[in-house]
């Protein structure tokens, strides 16, 4: 058997004739960059998530660089965010202006919240927790310290659409959220989008103004933008998906629980969930034979990543922000152990179950 890490074919052809309508009026309209389709998906994700507003953007990255502009955070500030993220967190700290400042992570794969007090200084202008792998931050308690300190807090949702904390959906919790809607998403487009979403209205017109070039009305910019816009094809594709997040979200947990029951006894792991704060964009694993089992699983027909191998303060990149090897050792340690099996709406039990098995069987081999 073969088991890809996903078949994004299989959600097209269950939601084809949705799709293929959508877009079809798109074309026969001919109105292709924020039109009504944007609006209604906009309206659509924002009450679903509890907010007032939705800001659709270019990417999960334009996301959270155009979050921070829009609350005011200037050169010289701090950002506080993790080491295990994808690149893009930090790519939008550094893209607005401010220096990213990092804190180590626990079992949760989210941010060590006893940490975060301590890397707090006078210049610290947000604080960026990450819903990593679908699992919700431990948001009460980061919201707790940066309200002591009048801090904002930007949400790194992008892995986490529809995951609940305390009766709130990821991204109604701090000042605003950031999601991505890359095609690999729980909730995935056709392409790179994004969007904003946010109950504070001087926030939500700042990034509606940042995301199309500072423009009001379609000839005159009244501040320096960006070109990150959200196009009609990918609003339409994801208002027909959201429809099924909650669904689809669900079942996702039932297979990581499959995995689970199947798996647990040979190797570690991610935290189980049940009550929504988790809804398994990845399904990680932990192994001291990472590499090898890898190999063996490929071998096998079964297609793995690791998300992600390399934290931000080692890559060559960001080195200059000034950590040195050893600086996080639980982001270090996780890095090298990390292995994330396949997990996607579609696919099968008889396909959690086979990869189960391999893996079992390379842990004893290896």
């Amino acid at each position: 058997m073969r088991v890809p890490f996903i078949d994004l074919t299989r959600e097209y052809k269950y939601l084809k004739d949705d799709i293929d309508n959508s877009v079809r009026d798109i074309f026969t309209n001919g109105r292709y960059v924020l039109g009504s389709k944007v609006d209604e998906f906009e309206g659509e994700f924002s009450r679903y998530c509890g907010t007032n507003y939705c800001i659709a953007v270019g990417s999960g990255t334009s996301a959270i660089q155009i979050s921070l502009l829009s609350i005011g955070i200037k050169p010289g500030d701090e950002v506080i965010t993790v080491p295990n993220t994808y690149v893009g967190t930090v790519e939008a700290i550094i893209h607005a202006g401010a220096h990213p400042v990092l804190v180590d992570i626990d079992e949760s794969y989210c941010m060590d919240v006893s940490l975060l007090e301590a890397a707090i200084t006078k210049r610290t202008g947000a604080i960026v927790p990450v819903h990593m792998y679908g699992m919700i931050a431990n948001m009460s308690e980061i919201l707790s310290i940066a309200n002591k300190y009048h801090i904002p807090v930007v949400e790194d949702a992008c892995q986490a659409h529809g995951s609940v904390g305390n009766g709130k959906r990821a991204g109604s919790v701090g000042v605003c959220g950031c999601f991505s809607f890359y095609p690999t998403k729980n909730l995935g487009s056709c392409g790179h989008c994004g969007a904003i979403v946010t109950s504070n209205p001087d926030v939500a017109s700042n990034a509606r103004l940042l995301r199309y070039h500072g423009m009001v009305g379609k000839r005159s910019s009244s501040v320096i933008g960006y070109n990150s816009i959200m196009s009609e094809i990918e609003a339409a594709v994801l208002s027909i998906k959201l429809s099924h997040l909650d669904e689809w979200n669900s079942r996702r947990v039932s297979l990581a629980y499959l995995y689970h029951e199947l798996v647990s006894d040979h190797v570690v792991t991610p935290i189980m969930s049940t009550n929504g704060d988790h809804i398994y964009h990845l399904y990680v694993i932990r192994t001291d034979k990472r590499d090898v089992i890898k190999s063996y699983l490929e071998e096998h027909g079964v297609c793995c990543g690791i998300h992600y191998p390399v934290p931000i303060h080692l890559q060559e990149a960001y080195r200059y922000i000034g950590y040195d090897h050893g600086k996080f050792p639980v982001a270090e340690n996780i890095s090298s152990h990390i292995l994330s099996l396949p997990l996607y709406n579609f696919i099968t039990e008889e396909e959690v179950s086979y990869v189960s098995q391999i893996l079992k069987e390379g842990v004893k081999i290896c």
